[in-house]
């Protein structure tokens, strides 16, 4: 019965142990993307969608989907007017700001996938 006593208290130590790793891996997997970013936009001349979360950021270029998710992120940096992501596969995502508060630039790369508006 002292053995059984022992393992059982050995398995909610080793249990509790190994949420808290978990737990704090959740909490990390987001893109700290700035306020004036977050929402899905429509290309002004391409009509592809966009959309930028702090859990994945989606977007097509050249008829090809593309979806960035939080693990995918390497760096951010945040400018004054722009936004910048860079991933694991040396990829780098820039937002710039515009003079309309409802409209984004959006490079991919050495892309310029042009002007979205937000659908709001």
């Amino acid at each position: 019965m002292r053995h059984l006593l022992f393992a059982f208290i050995g398995l909610l130590l080793l249990t509790s142990c190994e949420s808290e790793p978990i737990q704090e891996a959740f909490v990390e997997q987001t893109i700290a993307v700035p306020g004036w970013l977050v929402g899905t936009y429509d290309g002004v001349h391409t009509q592809k969608e966009l959309s930028v979360y702090p859990d994945k950021i989606t977007f097509e270029y050249l008829d090809i989907s593309k979806e960035i998710v939080a693990s995918q992120v390497v760096q951010v940096q945040l400018e004054e007017s722009r936004f910048l992501v860079y991933t694991i596969d040396n990829e780098l995502l820039i937002f710039n700001k515009t003079t309309l508060d409802s409209e984004i630039n959006f490079h991919f790369n050495e892309l310029n996938l042009g002007w979205f508006r937000n659908k709001k």
